[in-house]
């Protein structure tokens, strides 16, 4: 972990554009998936979606330590899904920045 002093907003909104990112591909990838696998399989892959969220909130709750003043509206810097209705600013951005973050896994380097 990156000190107290390290940790700027902008490091926990990028990491939560690719966490929100990662979320949503990877409930798409087990739907799509699941009608070719076992039941068990299916539940393994569900088991690692549910401790992505656990992770997602371990941040949440690091971002809201080292920002105590920040407003609700930040809850959806981890939280949400990229193809609902925009909720605030905040979702607004972070959604554009998911989108950013898809379209540079689609570029060479």
């Amino acid at each position: 972990m990156i000190t107290r002093n390290e940790r700027k907003i902008e490091v926990y909104e990028n990491a939560g554009a690719y966490m929100r990112l990662l979320k949503t591909v990877g409930t798409k990838a087990v739907v799509a998936i699941s009608p070719i696998l076992h039941a068990k399989d299916t539940g393994r892959l569900l088991n690692a979606l549910n401790t992505i969220d656990e992770i997602c909130s371990k941040a949440d709750s690091n971002m809201f330590s080292d920002y105590p003043n920040l407003g609700n509206k930040y809850v959806d810097v981890f939280y949400g899904n990229l193809a609902s209705e925009t909720r605030n600013d905040i979702d607004e951005k972070i959604k554009a920045m998911a989108k950013e973050r898809a379209d540079e896994l689609f570029k060479r380097k």
